[in-house]
């Protein structure tokens, strides 16, 4: 009788010691699940919006480094030897759609407007739209006249040293400026989409067709 009751309690003992166990285990598993869970949302969300910034700054730095390495990639493709300015130098033209393409950094759009705009220019100035424009002059237009298009500035603080936010992120829209300065005194928009899984400059401030074509 007494080992009876001795195995009934050792079983109860045992069994309820099993039962703790189990209690402690899903305890622990349910705990690393919920932490797992959080670390997750906490991080995620940050990585990706920075990752489409620092992307959006690599390709706009690139783009800027690209455009001073060039040296043969003239913006105003005009005959220079003419006594006026006035008509295109067509195998300069072509070849600058040719490195702008070959280049990868650029959209198809892109470089369909860069050429619709020095044939709008071309066509005004032999119209008599802008005045008369001799060589040594500025050009009577708005598009690389006093400033560099590509930056629309005059001065470079270092292409490394920009800075990049977001305007609009479905548009792929972006703004650079130097460290160095304001973002309320000046910036610089650009926009980007994605071609193939790679982003690629669509629009640039500086290459906007209207401003670009209107007399300076």
């Amino acid at each position: 009788m007494k080992n009876t009751i001795i195995t009934s309690l050792l079983f109860v003992i045992i069994l309820n010691s099993c039962r703790n166990n189990v209690n402690e285990n899903q305890s622990i598993e349910i705990e690393a699940g919920i932490e797992t869970s959080i670390e997750k949302v906490d991080t995620l969300q940050p990585i990706t919006n920075i990752d489409k910034i620092e992307r959006a700054r690599e390709l706009m730095v690139n783009v800027l480094q690209w455009s001073d390495s060039v040296q043969s990639f003239h913006l105003l493709t005009f005959n220079q030897n003419d006594s006026v300015f006035n008509s295109i130098d067509t195998l300069q033209l072509e070849r600058n759609l040719e490195l702008l393409n070959s280049s990868r950094y650029f959209t198809q759009n892109f470089i369909d407007n860069y050429e619709n705009i020095i044939r709008t220019i071309s066509k005004k100035l032999n119209n008599g739209e802008y005045p008369i424009w001799y060589p040594g002059e500025l050009p009577p237009f708005y598009f690389s006249s006093d400033l560099n298009p590509w930056c629309l500035c005059q001065d470079n603080y270092g292409w490394n040293s920009i800075k990049v936010e977001v305007i609009n992120e479905k548009e792929g829209e972006f703004k650079w400026t130097w460290k160095e300065l304001n973002t309320n005194n000046w910036s610089y928009t650009f926009k980007v989409i994605n071609v193939k899984n790679q982003i690629k400059i669509d629009y640039l401030e500086g290459f906007d067709y209207a401003n670009s074509i209107n007399a300076d």
